[in-house]
Order: structure tokens, then C-alpha cells, then sequence
């Protein structure tokens, strides 16, 4: 969970509250009078939440008051007399005095110690909801654990949908490098436990590690895109008869046999079931079958 730290400017005190971040606010400018305006900024608040680009604005002040630019919601900072809430972020105090404007304290310090707390590494549960615009990317909402059935035995799920309503990007590791014809590995209602990097552009993003409902990585399906011939590998299609070109290798139950002389005997778009081995030097495709010698049989009547 990421932290906001709040200043209060009437008691000197700062306080931690939890969920919200804080703002990357870098300041706001006396334009004459009681009148004020600020820059474009960047808020950070939960790593569950992320960054949120701020628009600039500017405000007229109340006179012979203090006066406070907090953010609440939406992409805009709001000027009032009023002190922030828990739920809210300080960005500046503005004290007024007869007509002008006496001080401007910005929280700036404060925020930039605190934006190094609030974007710390942070692992989440997520659920699959649907599978979203992107190879490898997946709509998702976050899981918590269930602390009513955490020493249940009866088979009840210990984890529960935080909420129904908000969905996050999630990228599936395991699939950062995607075939040229695209198939989803997971389902809905799989999990994928994540946590949120920045990319080289500055954006936050969810990434992740699947983990299936069956416990086990899902196997894929390929279609051969030959008859078996000699050797112990045959030429493929990923998940449909166009998907992407992969060669598999198979197990055959006997030293010395090959493709050709082993059941079951594969012909072009036959069906098998693969999934991807590393070796400890490169990963390649293993067909799940394993393939047993045709024996010669010498029959009479």
C-alpha cells in the first residue's frame, strides 16, 4: 500500500494516510492581487492508482485568510479556505492580506520524499476479467484475501473481487513475446499476481506472473503442417491451421525409431497438444504425446 504524507500548516504536524500518493506540484505564482495560478503536474498516488496528469489552472483567492490548493478527484487542483481532508492531497497554502497575497508555501519537499514511499514495489492479485486490446495484455481486477475464510477447510476460495467496477491493464510475463498470430494463454477467472513498473516513457504499468485456476500451465494446440516423415520432429501451426510456423519435437518410446514408424501416426493437419521447454540453453516445443514404435506383427488365419 502507498502513503501520503500531509502537512498541516496550522499545527506544524505531518500525518501518514494511506491509499493516496502525493503530487510531483512544483509550485504556484502570485498573478497579481489575490489571483494565483499553477502549472501542469503530475499526481502519484497508490501504485494500485498510478499517475495521473494535472491540468494548469489558476484561482482567485479569499483575502485576510489562509488559503489551500489540494486535489480530491479528476485531473484538477481546487482552491478553498478549507484544509485538506485524509482523503485529499496538499499541493500549496496561500496566506492573503489586506488585497494581496502574503506567502505562498509550496509541498514540494514534502512530496518528493514521499513520492519515493508511494511508488516502492507492490504485489497485487488480480482476476482476469476479459482479455484487452494487446498481445499479452489482460483487463483485470484486483483480488484481495478473504480473512473470514482464511481457516476455512471446506474447500471455500480465500481470496475475493475487491471490486467489480475498476479494471487495470495487466501485462502476462509469459507472454511479453508473442507469436505472430496472436492466441490468449489465459481464461477469465485465471489470477495473475502483478506488480506496477514504469516504463521509458514515464507511464505506469501492471505486470505480472499467471497463475491458472488448474495449477498448471495451459497446453496449446498445434496443427501439423505435414505428414510425419523420418527424423523426431515434425513442422506446425500454433492454435488454428495459419497460426504461427513452430517445428515439434516429439517422444518416442523406442531409441531408434522415427516419426514415420511411430503411433500415432501424424498427418497433415493432425492435432496435438505442445507446450514450451527450456532446456537451460533455448526453449523449444514438446509435443505431450508420447509416440510408441509400430510393431510388425505376423498374422494367420
Amino acid at each position: 500500500m502507498g502513503y501520503k504524507l500531509h502537512y498541516n500548516p496550522s499545527t506544524g504536524t505531518i500525518s501518514y494516510w494511506p491509499k493516496l500518493g502525493v503530487s510531483s506540484f512544483t509550485g504556484v505564482v502570485d498573478a497579481g492581487g489575490l489571483d494565483i495560478t499553477w502549472p501542469a503536474s503530475k499526481l502519484y498516488t497508490s501504485p494500485a492508482t498510478g499517475r495521473i496528469d494535472m491540468d494548469a489552472g489558476s484561482g482567485t483567492c479569499a483575502d485576510n485568510t489562509t488559503n489551500y490548493l489540494i486535489w480530491s478527484s479528476g485531473m484538477g487542483l481546487a482552491l478553498g479556505t478549507t484544509e485538506p481532508s485524509d482523503a485529499e492531497i496538499l499541493a500549496s497554502t496561500i496566506t492573503t492580506s489586506g488585497g494581496d497575497i502574503a506567502d505562498i508555501t509550496a509541498a514540494e519537499l514534502i512530496v518528493r520524499v514521499l513520492h519515493i514511499m508511494s511508488t516502492r514495489t507492490e504485489w497485487k492479485l488480480f482476476r482476469v476479467a476479459s482479455e484487452a486490446t494487446g498481445d499479452g495484455l489482460y483487463t483485470c481486477r484486483i483480488y484481495d484475501l478473504d480473512a473470514t475464510d482464511w481457516a476455512n477447510e471446506a474447500g471455500t476460495s480465500k481470496i475475493v473481487a475487491v471490486s467489480d467496477v475498476d479494471d487495470y491493464v495487466v501485462l502476462n510475463l509469459a507472454e511479453f513475446d508473442p507469436e505472430s498470430v496472436y492466441v490468449a494463454h489465459l481464461a477469465v477467472g485465471d489470477i495473475i499476481f502483478a506488480t506496477q513498473l514504469t516504463d521509458d516513457e514515464s507511464n505506469s504499468r501492471w505486470v505480472g506472473i499467471p497463475l491458472r485456476k488448474d495449477n498448471a500451465d495451459r497446453p496449446r494446440m498445434a496443427y501439423c503442417s505435414a505428414d510425419a516423415s523420418t527424423g523426431k520432429t515434425i513442422a506446425a501451426t500454433l492454435d488454428t491451421t495459419n497460426g504461427t510456423a513452430i517445428t515439434v519435437h516429439c517422444e518416442i518410446a523406442q531409441a531408434g525409431t522415427d516419426l514415420d514408424d511411430a503411433q500415432p501416426r501424424l498427418k497433415d493437419n493432425d492435432i496435438m497438444f505442445v507446450s514450451k521447454i527450456w532446456d537451460g540453453t533455448h526453449d523449444y516445443w514438446r509435443c505431450l504425446t508420447v509416440f510408441q514404435p509400430t510393431e510388425d506383427c505376423v498374422c494367420s488365419t
